[in-house]
């Protein structure tokens, strides 16, 4: 066949685009590490890698072995198919920096780049066949696929797999309104010959159609079957006692599982789906199945199998006792987990089963394990440290979460919830007591950080016209809420952003020192004293009168030193509301600016309840602000960390004697104090004695899960300066629509990709572009009302695959079947409008209503 021989096959162009990078000329043999976790892309790998035109390890070995395997052979040009996502790469992750190329792509994408357009109206339609389509048609030509694919022409039988499964998930509603009278019996023949599930009832209609009640009862039994066959295939040594329910191995079986797939993708039928799974259960044994298995199976689709043994999980987890045994356990179940969390009940039912929540737990109580006793190799204040800012902070993150108010976890959960915030807690402790000693027995200075301002001042004295710089200023940023910022600033980016460097809060670490010491350039010339009755810290510079403990003071020292208008000073909420971008920009404030924010200190020393991700994700859309009004470079300073404790009564020391001039929960400075456990220093820059409470321990508590900071853990005084920075060149990724004609679900995903989309898989990326985050809005251009909107933004990168936006229709939207809308695709952050399209309303807006 002449197609066999054309070059422009999907063969053909995978090879070719696999080769480009296996071919480069670098110091060691190129490879590419291809993730698939749907299984689609394995076949299609072994097929283009026949003939020898490259290598390809495909096999589906444990990661710990593929390791091994990988550091025992001789390096070379290769492809290495792994069947999970990427973030789901554990034993080879070490590797992953070192591939050329981590390929992470569906088909429909993929057949982008080859040259089909899949319109997003008839994605949902197409995916299920795509696949076995691909393998197919993998030596067809271009045009092949263009004339038989891109149009839609999938099946054209009487009763095609959309009617058939229309068909099977209206519940509620007669046959009739589906399908003619002429095409029952095609319907009831497909659905033994092609799906191998039971038959129509027999007509008792005058209409030629079976009763409603019989029609559900069908409907309710072919879940069944088809809920019970999934259960068989998942758990194969142990199949559920309904064998007459199990549809047989071969085509039908394969059709039906595809049929059920899709069936649980069509949004605008998933809730029949959910309705008839949980009738369909009470037609089986499936619970007393799933209660006496003793493995974990993969994911299954039936409800009952899901919380059953979920259930069991919890359970049996409640019962270990020791912090050890319950990570071990929880370690060795993660990938089970992470199959049922990414699995129909636990990632999209409306009424979920949050194995999401205990595969977090499991995660979380395998890094606890994993740096349990790392105290132990310390020997000096910077392997504390070291230690802290390469990896420690992960487990300040887990802390976070941990102690994160969640009133969704349910009671089982939060008892293992429970005994990990002991786990941390005491972590964090057994980690502080060693760096407590080591800075007891080597003094603060052994730290050997620099100060905030240090840091910035080289950048600060940078800042031109031509290369604007903002500064913004944190109160109470702890490490690890600088790298996970940091970790926000370049997600989607072509290269690396936004860098971390390490720096000290001063003694005692509260803000009345912090800030100053994060002024740029004064270290040095600082000098701190307590004065008055009651005292107060008084920070002052030379040449300067002015108090710096006092903000005013700050930005009068700035000023002068600086010369910087009185504009040149903002707040976050000013940076993020302002409704111009020019008036917050270099041109209009000056080369130099400060920006201030306070999210993160409460200063009443209670824990947010919510969590800290609102608040970084808040700081970070200020950034981005800030970056398109002009400043190519922003650094990020704080005063100093903090960490939540929840002291015991013995945890609270008394307090030093001697001559008290200032206390707080965490330090207490005066002259002549002594106590028989705590550390004794100075205060940075002064002559005057502080006392310091081990580890996390404290002078006076204020009862409760308190909010600390002033004394000298690791998470108090180790603070991050995040410096992100852009090509003064640089400029947005354009966002385009891809191809959608019509609306007809009430939420509908709708394709958005790059508008400078690459030809070439692996092709370089140009750096000067930058990631945004983008909205998109429908609208009625005869009211101008907006009639849906995206659930959230969504991030567009520089190199970026198609990605599908769901939107969702507004309260109160009306319009007409029929009529044309206008379909906008904004930037999040300043309503730019990057493109725009006609649709036609192909739904009633009140259906469900």
């Amino acid at each position: 066949m002449s197609s066999m021989l054309s070059t422009d096959t999907f063969r053909s162009w995978l090879r070719s685009e696999i080769l480009k990078v296996l071919q480069k000329k670098t110091s060691h043999p190129p490879f590419i590490i291809w993730c698939d976790p749907s299984g689609v892309w394995k076949e299609l790998l072994q097929k283009a890698a026949e003939a020898d035109t490259f290598e390809l390890w495909a096999d589906e070995i444990h990661e710990l072995l593929l390791r091994e395997k990988f550091c025992s052979t001789p390096r070379a040009a290769r492809v290495i198919w792994l069947p999970v996502t990427r973030d789901e790469i554990t034993y080879f992750k070490v590797f992953e920096l070192q591939a050329e190329s981590v390929m992470e792509m569906s088909l429909i994408t993929a057949l982008s780049n080859f040259g089909v357009e899949v319109p997003s109206d008839q994605a949902v339609t197409l995916e299920p066949f795509l696949p076995s389509h691909a393998k197919e048609w993998l030596d067809y030509p271009l045009q092949h696929w263009k004339d038989n694919l891109s149009k839609g022409q999938v099946k054209t039988s009487l009763v095609d797999d959309d009617h058939f499964l229309v068909a099977l998930a209206s519940v509620g509603t007669s046959l009739d309104t589906i399908i003619t009278e002429d095409r029952v019996s095609v319907l009831s023949r497909r659905a033994v010959e092609d799906f191998g599930l039971p038959p129509l009832p027999e007509l008792k209609g005058d209409n030629g159609f079976p009763g409603l009640a019989d029609t559900d009862a069908w409907r309710q039994q072919a879940v069944a079957s088809l809920l019970v066959t999934d259960a068989s295939i998942k758990h194969p040594m142990n199949v559920p006692g309904d064998k007459e329910k199990i549809i047989a191995t071969g085509a039908s079986r394969e059709q039906a599982m595809k049929l059920l797939t899709r069936w649980q993708k069509q949004i605008d039928l998933v809730e029949s789906f959910e309705t008839l799974a949980v009738k369909a259960d009470a037609l089986t044994t499936l619970q007393y199945w799933a209660k006496g298995l003793d493995q974990l199976p993969l994911a299954c689709n039936s409800p009952c199998i899901e919380f059953t043994l979920f259930q069991n999980e919890v359970e049996s987890l409640a019962k270990l006792g020791s912090f050890d045994d319950l990570a071990t356990k929880l370690e060795s179940k993660i990938p089970g987990y992470q199959s049922h969390a990414q699995g129909y009940w636990g990632s999209r039912a409306v009424s979920r089963v949050p194995w999401d929540k205990l595969l977090k737990l499991a995660k979380m109580a395998s890094l606890l394990k994993e740096y349990a006793l790392i105290e132990n190799s310390w020997k000096t204040t910077s392997d504390s440290v070291d230690w802290f800012t390469t990896k420690g902070w992960e487990v300040d993150q887990v802390g976070e979460e941990l102690f994160r108010e969640n009133v969704d976890l349910g009671e089982g959960l939060i008892t293992i919830r429970g005994k990990l915030r002991k786990a941390y807690s005491r972590h964090l402790d057994r980690t502080n007591q060693k760096f407590s000693d080591l800075v007891a027995n080597s003094g603060i200075d052994s730290i050997q950080l620099p100060f905030a301002g240090d840091v910035i001042t080289p950048v600060v004295e940078k800042a031109s016209s031509k290369d604007p710089v903002a500064i913004l200023i944190l109160d109470a940023c702890r490490y690890d809420l600088g790298c996970r910022l940091a970790a926000l600033m370049n997600q989607g980016e072509p290269t690396k952003r936004a860098t971390i460097k390490q720096a000290m809060a001063p003694v005692p670490s509260i803000t009345a020192l912090g800030m100053p010491f994060a002024l740029p350039g004064i270290s040095s010339h600082l000098s701190v004293d307590l004065t008055g009755s009651p005292a107060n810290w008084r920070i002052t510079a030379q040449g300067f009168l002015g108090d710096l403990s006092v903000a005013s003071k700050r930005q009068e020292w700035l000023q002068k030193n600086f010369k910087l208008k009185d504009s040149a000073f903002l707040s976050v909420e000013h940076v993020i509301d302002h409704d111009s971008i020019e008036q917050i920009g270099s041109k209009a404030l000056g080369k130099l600016v400060f920006v201030i924010g306070d999210d993160l200190d409460d200063h009443d020393g209670s824990l947010k309840p919510f969590g800290l991700d609102q608040v970084l994700e808040r700081y970070a859309r200020a950034i981005r602000r800030l970056r398109s009004a002009g400043y190519s470079t922003v650094a990020v300073v704080t005063d100093h960390g903090f960490f939540h404790w929840e002291p015991d009564a013995d945890e609270v020391q008394p307090k030093p004697s001697g001559d008290i001039l200032w206390s707080s929960r965490r330090a207490i400075a005066g002259h002549n104090l002594k106590h028989p456990a705590a550390i004794a220093c100075t205060v940075t820059k002064s002559e005057i004695e502080c006392s310091i409470p081990r580890s996390i321990s404290a002078f006076k508590t204020y009862g409760g899960l308190g909010f600390f900071h002033g004394g000298a853990t690791l998470q108090e005084i180790v603070t991050p300066v995040v410096i992100v920075q852009w090509p003064k060149k640089a400029q947005k990724i354009g966002a385009v629509i891809k191809p959608v004609t019509q609306l007809v679900s009430l939420t509908q995903k709708i394709d958005i990709g790059p508008s400078a989309a690459q030809a070439e898989l692996f092709g370089a990326v140009d750096e000067n572009l930058l990631s945004r985050r983008v909205v998109i809005k429908i609208s009625d251009p005869a009211s101008g009302k907006v009639l849906f909107r995206s659930k959230s933004n969504v991030l567009v990168e520089p190199g970026g695959t198609i990605q599908s936006v769901e939107v969702v229709k507004v309260d109160g939207a009306e319009a007409k079947v029929g009529a044309k809308l206008d379909i906008v695709l904004l930037d999040s952050d300043d309503e730019e409008v990057l493109d725009s399209k006609q649709i036609d309303l192909k739904i009633e807006l009140d259906e469900w209503f």
